[in-house]
């Protein structure tokens, strides 16, 4: 894990838009731009629970949602090389037929940005996932990101490749399930968050983008039995294909 963050670190990234944002007019210092994006993504919850003299023997949970496609709206404001972003993807119900249930799935972040050079931004931002598991009970995952967003013509052609994540350590959690564990011999540690999209995209003109990519995000929550000191971790992921446009004014 440790390994895969250092990774992933080195890809940072917070601003859906700026792949398309590095292609505006330059003549101008602001630029507003405006992106709606469908992301095909499939919800995987995965609980690592080993055996645990006190408790039992916990087998691994894998519950896997079918694809959903859940679209997520957005909006940049850039002055010379500073950008504000905020995104959002509304409650999306995600189907699992593996459990036989439906959940809810909401996401929202918030960034402030600097480009260090044309290509290649570094942000600060803040992101909010909350989920419902029926009839289970509802959570939520802060966390303050850190980020790097690039791009990259591919020649002198309209097309190019972006990268596009973002990347926590740690983070708060609170949900209403807290009695429950706690009964059960379990407390929460902090979870931590990544992300990462990276894909191709056209310049149809010179402030209109269309992009298409894969995009994986996930959470781990670690959790500790009180019986014996063990701390084990939960892992909620998200992934699959997205597809995107921009338009920048």
């Amino acid at each position: 894990m440790i390994k895969k963050n250092i990774v992933l670190a080195g890809l940072m990234a917070v601003s859906m838009l700026s792949a398309g944002m590095a292609y505006a007019d330059e003549g101008d210092d602001w630029h507003f731009t405006l992106s709606a994006k469908g992301w095909a993504e499939s919800w995987g919850s995965w609980n690592y629970l080993n055996t645990n003299s006190a408790n039992g023997k916990v087998g691994t949970t894998v519950a896997s949602s079918d694809v959903t496609a859940a679209p997520i709206f957005g909006a940049t404001i850039r002055y010379k090389d500073f950008f504000v972003s905020g995104n959002a993807a509304s409650t999306t119900t995600f189907n699992f037929s593996d459990t036989g249930t439906t959940q809810t799935r909401a996401e929202s972040d918030f960034n402030v940005g600097y480009f260090i050079d044309h290509q290649v931004g570094i942000s600060l931002g803040y992101k909010k996932v909350q989920m419902n598991y029926q009839p289970s009970g509802s959570w939520e995952h802060d966390f303050v990101t850190l980020g790097l967003n690039s791009s990259a013509r591919i020649g002198e052609s309209p097309f190019f490749m972006y990268e596009n994540a973002a990347f926590s350590l740690t983070g708060s959690t609170t949900t209403d399930q807290d009695a429950s564990f706690q009964a059960a011999g379990l407390s929460k540690g902090n979870p931590s968050y990544q992300s990462l999209e990276a894909g191709f995209g056209v310049s149809a003109s010179k402030n209109l983008i269309f992009t298409m990519g894969y995009k994986f995000q996930q959470i781990e929550l670690p959790y500790t039995w009180s019986g014996n000191g063990i701390t084990e971790n939960t892992r909620d992921m998200t992934n699959g294909f997205i597809f995107g446009m921009a338009v920048t004014l």
